[in-house]
């Protein structure tokens, strides 16, 4: 008879506080039928998970538009990077976001509209607030209470002093933003550390003389011998991905000279500041630590919820490894550019945003779940800020919804909707596929978008 192991499964360090690893979807966890065990009933599918991507500033339209729709559309230039997945996800055009002018008065930048508006259905509230909590946020509450962390937040960006809404796009409600960890040695030590330790930076794990699993060799062993081979492949496998980062996290392979982005870049502050316009706090390294660590707390099942924050209108993050001169206002500065040099400009910067999320969804497209991966059980909502920068035109923002949702969305397609058709209805599409009953959401958001189901 199979050996079974429950979800839960957690290795910890004998003797050792703050070590708590939880471990990906293994087949001694599943029944039979290939579900995940259940001490209360015979078989319950995997539950599905809700992340979500934000880009600033928005995007060279000319670039980015498929000219053709449908399942057998062409790839544009900005997509290109997806290519490979283009059967795991969907691209949705006409998507009108109307709620980003609302309370106008409040702030007239409109980028502050922009990001206010991302997944929350509704646009500013007041000098540091929103109207409504995110969707990421909603989902959390109603579902995400029997996991290590309700959400997990992460970001490239940082945060200034006093923070507003373009530096954040996750929000519990109106009122109260969900921090996001933009450091990824503390974002390590969450992930790994115990449960209720809040992931503290002063006793960090990757801060001891030996990986973290030299201390759960036993463990580690133990569980291997009590699972087949392809468990135990898969052990090997997350282990190794584990130490690789916990490699690129040592002070010997940091630059702290706080200069142009190479290699893992000041993590741990030093005499560098935690962000530098565009040096090492925002290099892509670092983004890409920032995403598997974010991606394996979901595989883990330490959390089903999240949001990634890639930049911010604020950020003046600059891209010179694109061949790209630094420009006044950083990546805002270069949206507002529309000479030809400007949009190419443009379209470099958004086709290497949009590698980091092809890192994420292949990332989750190779972690198993029972036959299937993390990616066909999950709901990944992607948006850019805005259509047009220069214009901070949202009458078709762009929008992608990658993943499967445990085999509910059809992807492979661009779908191009009437003109005017709500933002906020792809809202209601998504929480209605985690099992929400939800027939609204925000002030437009009216109904769920056809086309999306399989």
């Amino acid at each position: 008879m199979k050996n079974r192991l429950s979800r839960r499964t957690l290795l910890r360090g004998a003797g050792l506080a703050g070590i708590c690893v939880g471990l990906p979807i293994l087949e001694a966890m599943l029944n039979d039928n290939g579900m995940l065990a259940h001490p209360a009933r015979a078989a319950a599918a995997p539950p599905l998970n809700l992340l979500t991507f934000f880009l600033p500033n928005g995007v060279n339209t000319k670039d980015w538009w498929p000219l053709t729709e449908g399942p057998g559309y062409s790839m544009s230039r900005c997509l290109e990077p997806l290519s490979h997945l283009k059967s795991e996800f969907i691209l949705l055009q006409h998507l009108n976001k109307d709620e980003a002018f609302r309370n106008e008065q409040i702030d007239n930048d409109a980028h502050q509209r922009g990001h206010a508006s991302f997944t929350t259905g509704g646009g500013l509230a007041g000098a540091s607030t929103v109207e409504f909590a995110s969707v990421d946020q909603v989902a959390a509450k109603a579902l995400g209470g029997d996991t290590k962390f309700r959400s997990l937040s992460a970001a490239l960006t940082g945060v200034r002093s006093p923070p507003n809404q373009s530096d954040h796009i996750s929000w519990s409600d109106g009122k109260t933003f969900s921090a996001a960890e933009s450091d990824p040695l503390i974002l390590f030590n969450r992930v790994f550390g115990a449960a209720g330790s809040g992931g503290s930076a002063t006793q960090p794990l990757a801060q001891y003389k030996k990986s973290i699993f030299d201390y759960l060799l036993t463990d580690v062993q133990d569980l291997k011998n009590r699972v087949g081979a392809s468990d135990r492949a898969t052990l090997d496998q997350f282990v190794g991905s584990v130490r690789d980062v916990e490699k690129q996290l040592e002070p010997a392979h940091l630059d702290v000279s706080c200069g142009a982005p190479a290699g893992i870049n000041p993590l741990l502050g030093g005499a560098c500041p935690p962000f530098d316009n565009g040096k090492g706090g925002y290099s892509n390294e670092r983004a890409r630590l920032l995403i598997w660590l974010q991606v394996t707390a979901v595989a883990c099942g330490l959390t089903r919820f999240g949001s990634f924050m890639l930049g911010g209108r604020a950020s003046k993050r600059q891209f010179t490894w694109l061949g790209i001169p630094n420009a006044d206002d950083g990546h805002h500065g270069i949206s507002h550019d529309v000479s030809p040099t400007g949009l190419e400009h443009q379209s470099l910067i958004v086709i290497d945003e949009i590698k980091q999320f092809a890192y994420m969804l292949d990332l989750m497209q190779g972690i198993q779940q029972g036959g299937q991966s993390l990616l066909y059980n999950s709901v990944v909502f992607f948006a850019n800020e805005c259509g047009e920068g220069a214009a901070h035109d949202y009458s078709s923002t762009p929008v992608i919804l990658a993943g499967r949702a445990g085999g509910q969305l059809k992807t492979g397609q661009h779908i191009v909707y009437a003109n005017a058709t709500p933002y906020s209805n792809v809202f209601v599409s998504i929480l209605q596929m985690l099992g929400m009953n939800v027939t609204t959401f925000g002030v437009n958001g009216n109904a769920p978008l056809s086309r999306l189901l399989a």
